[in-house]
């Protein structure tokens, strides 16, 4: 008899520890926004040429989050940039002057943005 009641005291402090535990959560963790959207954009001193060879460094991806707020992409390595529709020859350097648009993606998310390309001095 004393026997299971020592199991059964056991197994109530055990299920009381382990609900205190379970029940504990940490008030000062900020929950972590969601995105709801991205935007691109080419940097004002951004100068393709023709000649010249496609650099992302020109291009800032923007992140809306579900609290309203925006954030500026800064894992540039999970930026995907498609240059199906850019003239690109081999070497990824520009053949032909003109607007050409751009899928970017991030995430889940993707957007255009418009490449203009001069020609070459």
């Amino acid at each position: 008899m004393k026997k299971i009641l020592a199991c059964v005291l056991m197994v109530v402090i055990a299920v009381a520890t382990l609900s205190v535990f379970v029940g504990c959560t940490n008030k000062n963790e900020e929950e972590v926004p969601a995105i709801t959207g991205i935007t691109a954009k080419v940097a004002k001193d951004a100068n393709y040429t023709v000649g010249s060879a496609f650099d992302s460094k020109y291009i800032t991806v923007i992140a809306s989050l579900d609290n309203k707020t925006t954030k500026t992409v800064s894992t540039t390595a999970a930026i995907s940039y498609d240059l199906a529709d850019l003239k690109l020859d081999a070497d990824g350097n520009f053949t032909e002057a003109g607007d050409f648009v751009m899928d970017v993606t991030y995430s889940d998310w993707s957007t255009t943005v418009t490449i203009k390309v001069k020609a070459a001095a």
